[in-house]
């Protein structure tokens, strides 16, 4: 600690180097503009729009499967043989179960895209 009517420490520093009196006014500025609170609102929203643009990515992997049943069946094939027992029959299961809902998934993803997309800008 510094003695009453000392400059501290900090002081000291931003009074010798230039470049760190700069960049402590420009942490001070960022603070005043509220510059975290916007930053933390524009993290959520980067990371709540993932969730559907990652709906929409196996929306399209269920319309390439669909169109090339010999890959989804190498796919299967690959699943069961890696997990055992009835374990690998519902991974296969619920496979086939987005496969079949992909129209739904990219719908809801594109839509829910479009609305975190608008509250984001």
């Amino acid at each position: 600690m510094s003695e009453p009517g000392k400059p501290g420490m900090l002081d000291r520093l931003r009074a010798r180097f230039g470049w760190f009196d700069h960049a402590m006014r420009a942490n001070d500025h960022f603070d005043e503009c509220r510059g975290n609170f916007f930053a933390a609102g524009l993290t959520y929203y980067t990371i709540f729009a993932l969730f559907p643009l990652l709906m929409v990515g196996f929306s399209l992997g269920g319309f390439v499967l669909s169109r090339r049943p010999d890959v989804l069946t190498g796919i299967e094939h690959r699943v069961t043989a890696a997990v055992p027992g009835a374990l690998g029959k519902q991974v296969v299961d619920a496979v086939n179960s987005a496969i079949e809902s992909r129209a739904s998934v990219g719908i809801i993803g594109l839509l829910a895209a479009a609305w975190v997309g608008l509250n984001w800008m």
